[in-house]
């Protein structure tokens, strides 16, 4: 038997390499294309010449072990097929290349071809020494760069490519465009690719006059100083692990097969759950009021320049593999990513029936028209943070940065940082304050009636926090003295309560993030701290 495995290289700095959102969706749709329907047209053949037939990716359990060809995984980027013949890997190969090149010559795909005898090895091990393989190959790629070319002509205004025609932006004026980006910009004619929960939501929305858009300008929501955009980066720790070990479970190849395809297909189902849940989520907050949509009652909906509808504020990009990426409107980026990730968690280990499982998501917020590689860099980087603050206690953790600040480990970063970010998703030993516990108890109530009252006084706190923990205390010290109210307004949180007032803890303080947070994120209902459910009680301690 022989092992075929195909990974598209660069991923994100395909997807990422154009500031238009629309170019953003459009290569991660490319990407799904390549390797989903363009890997089982290969496989299919054409009519006068069929190949592996049109069901090739569909074979019945109970025949993996004698099928001509075995779709195992098709999704994040990378796909693998198993085939009896070498005659046949070698021509799917050859198929799929040609397809790739008609659609992007851009794309790097890298593909091996590997013998498999299972009586001898297991499925695990044979991924290990193929992975390897792959390692190897990806690293002997060469960088063929192109001649300097004037740009206005012959080079392409987005991605420095080869250009091939003249397109119009989203401002319709005209620009030069590969044959990639023109591809993307096809992709986004379909259909939204959806399926189970999450193309119930997509229909409710649809249902509702509203729509989603391709345009920042559309999802942004407010304007001016308050125009911020959030791009989210979701990502489950260790789930290649998960993998690895079903792998080697099993007494035959045809038991192992068996088990990744499932597994696969409980991934994807989760993936799609858990959007489908988040979008229902915010349509629940969206609502007409005289003929204007607004979001939370404060983030008003902007029509969609192609639609001509109202366009919801959040846009998914990537939806594949182990991880979810999207673009929110910045007030609502932080309590979404904490839902999304909560609803992404529920579904896995009900999915899989594994409670261990946890993941990582990273926030990065920045002007409206901030460049979107810079945007996901710093989405990266935080959701790195939540995996670092993962790695002793375990569970799930959630990380945001301002574009403003220093990118996590760089050395511009300040020596000693008060936040008390990243926080916990759910009750973890050790830890005493999780993310839900910092909304409800911290944020809310900065943002509440006595809050309010007390809102200069309180953006002077947050400006001590930057001279350090003493200047914080002579703050406090100083409004004692004088008799004010805010010891009932901090006393609203339990650890502070323990403390006996200290708004410290281990040198760190959520207040510090509480204060920077409390203008800008939405305030939500108070029958809605933006949790899946009910945690306070229970402790989780899975390691990623």
């Amino acid at each position: 038997m022989y092992l075929c495995t195909f990974d598209v290289m660069g991923i994100q700095q395909y997807i990422f390499r154009s500031n238009a959102l629309r170019d953003n969706v459009g290569a991660s749709r490319i990407i799904d294309r390549v390797i989903g329907d363009t890997l089982f047209q290969a496989g299919a053949g054409a009519e006068d010449n069929p190949f592996l037939g049109k069901e090739w990716e569909k074979v019945p359990a109970e025949k993996l072990d004698v099928a001509r060809a075995v779709l195992v995984y098709a999704s994040g980027g990378s796909a693998q097929v198993v085939l009896r013949e070498r005659a046949d890997a070698e021509r799917l190969v050859q198929e799929h290349r040609k397809a790739v090149l008609l659609i992007d010559p851009d794309l790097n795909l890298a593909v091996d071809v590997m013998e498999w005898r299972p009586d001898t090895e297991s499925f695990s091990d044979a991924n290990d020494r193929q992975r390897r393989r792959l390692a190897l190959r990806k690293s002997a790629q060469v960088d063929i760069r192109l001649p300097n070319l004037p740009p206005a002509l012959e080079r392409c205004q987005r991605t420095r490519s080869a250009a091939l025609v003249q397109d119009w932006d989203a401002d319709q004026n005209p620009e030069w465009i590969s044959r990639g980006v023109r591809a993307q910009r096809w992709e986004l004619g379909k259909a939204e690719s959806a399926r189970d929960a999450y193309a119930e939501a997509l229909e409710q929305m649809r249902s509702m006059g509203l729509c989603v858009s391709n345009q920042i300008d559309a999802i942004r929501g407010r304007t001016q100083e308050q125009s911020y955009i959030g791009l989210i980066h979701v990502d489950v720790n260790g789930m290649g692990k998960v993998f690895d070990a079903l792998a080697k479970g099993g007494d035959s190849a045809n038991a192992q097969l068996s088990q990744i395809r499932d597994a696969s297909e409980q991934v994807e189902k989760s993936l799609q759950a858990a959007m489908g849940k988040t979008l229902k989520w915010l349509l629940n907050h969206i609502k007409d009021e005289d003929g204007k949509w607004w979001a939370f009652d404060k983030i008003p909906l902007h029509n969609d320049p192609t639609e001509g509808k109202p366009a919801i504020p959040i846009r998914p990009i990537v939806i594949a593999g182990d991880e979810i990426t999207l673009v929110a409107e910045g007030s609502i980026a932080i309590d979404l990513a904490a839902f999304l990730t909560e609803a992404l968690l529920d579904a896995l280990r009900r999915n899989l029936k594994d409670q261990s499982i946890c993941a990582s998501v990273g926030v990065a917020l920045g002007k409206a028209h901030a460049p979107f590689s810079r945007l996901y860099a710093l989405a990266e980087a935080s959701c790195r943070e939540a995996k670092k603050a993962a790695l002793d206690p375990g569970g799930s953790w959630l990380d945001y940065r301002f574009l403003e600040e220093s990118v996590p480990g760089d050395q511009s970063a300040p020596a000693t940082d008060l936040s008390f970010r990243p926080f916990a998703l759910e009750p973890v030993k050790g830890v005493e304050l999780t993310f839900s516990q910092f909304r409800t108890q911290i944020v809310n109530k900065l943002q509440g009636p006595d809050g309010r009252e007390m809102h200069t006084q309180l953006k002077s706190l947050a400006g001590d926090f930057t001279d350090g923990k003493d200047a914080v205390e002579r703050r406090l010290a100083l409004w004692k003295d004088r008799g004010m109210s805010h010891q009932d307004l901090f006393a609203k949180a339990e650890y502070v309560k323990r403390s006996g007032g200290n708004l410290f803890i281990g040198g760190r303080s959520p207040y510090l993030d509480g204060l920077t947070l409390m203008d800008f994120m939405v305030q939500l209902p108070e029958t809605d701290n933006s949790s899946n459910s009910s945690k306070a009680d229970t402790e989780r301690g899975g390691k990623p």
